[in-house]
């Protein structure tokens, strides 16, 4: 974008060793931008088969980010990978969502905002932060139940419910705008 910001649009976030390639070669792409936005706006989320690898490109390795706690009262926390060997982004990072942002793609933001790591732009996120198994009944109907919980490490908050504040409420439409004016 003018200006030397980057900008990149995620619609999901499926992050694998497929994927992997792609986005060593867009991080390589933005890494000498002044500035980086990642929208998230209708982003439905997802998720990584790798671990939290697309947090690690902001974070410094092995920064506790979510507690995944269970029903049957087990808890794993998240955590930046320590094997990415990719150079990190350390510019300023802006993250758009909006009420459409749900799942994994809050769980970035949140774990990022969390972290210090990102100003949020937009509006709230969906608030779906729990984690949903599938069952099967029959043919015909399946049975989606919460599974697991996640948090910030040590405490109970979650976006669950709540969705991801934004650091600046920005009308629809005008987030990348606002963004540039920050940045002048």
């Amino acid at each position: 974008m003018d200006g030397n910001i980057g900008y990149i649009k995620l619609s999901e976030i499926n992050i694998s060793e497929k994927s992997l390639p792609v986005l060593y070669a867009t991080m390589q792409f933005i890494a000498n931008a002044k500035a980086l936005i990642i929208d998230l706006r209708d982003n439905g989320g997802g998720g990584s088969d790798v671990g939290s690898v697309f947090e690690s490109f902001f974070l410094p390795k092995d920064i506790p980010l979510l507690e995944f706690k269970t029903r049957n009262g087990q808890s794993q926390v998240s955590k930046t990978v320590s094997w990415l060997t990719e150079k990190k982004y350390d510019n300023p990072l802006f993250i758009i969502v909006n009420k459409g942002t749900a799942s994994a793609a809050e769980a970035f933001a949140f774990s990022l905002q969390n972290n210090k790591r990102a100003i949020i732009i937009g509006q709230q996120s969906a608030g779906a932060a729990n984690m949903n198994s599938w069952y099967v009944v029959n043919d015909h109907i399946y049975l989606s139940v919460s599974t697991a919980s996640p948090t910030i490490p040590g405490t109970e908050e979650s976006w669950e419910q709540k969705g991801v504040q934004p650091d600046h409420v920005v009308e629809s439409g005008k987030e990348v705008e606002f963004i540039q004016k920050l940045l002048r």
